[in-house]
């Protein structure tokens, strides 16, 4: 996500490796013939990963190098 740091654009990368998501149901509302429809949302609880670890962050100067950290938290490590 881009921030500002300083006066200056910064790009800061939050992970958190290990989230169980709870399965939503959008709500809904029937007045007479009409359906209404609300903001679904999404709840989910953060777990320790096996490292101990259930957030990483880090801040970079440019979008390309927060690209590529991001990316490699999806690869899994040997």
């Amino acid at each position: 996500m881009p921030k500002l740091v300083l006066g200056a654009r910064k790009y800061k990368v939050e992970w958190f490796p290990k989230v169980q998501f709870k399965p939503y149901v959008t709500d809904k509302k029937t007045k007479g013939d009409s359906l209404e429809f609300t903001t679904s949302s999404v709840e989910g609880t953060i777990f320790a990963n096996k490292e101990k670890e259930w957030r990483r962050r880090a801040t970079f100067d440019n979008e390309a190098d927060a690209k590529t950290y991001l990316d490699s938290l999806f690869v899994p490590k040997a």
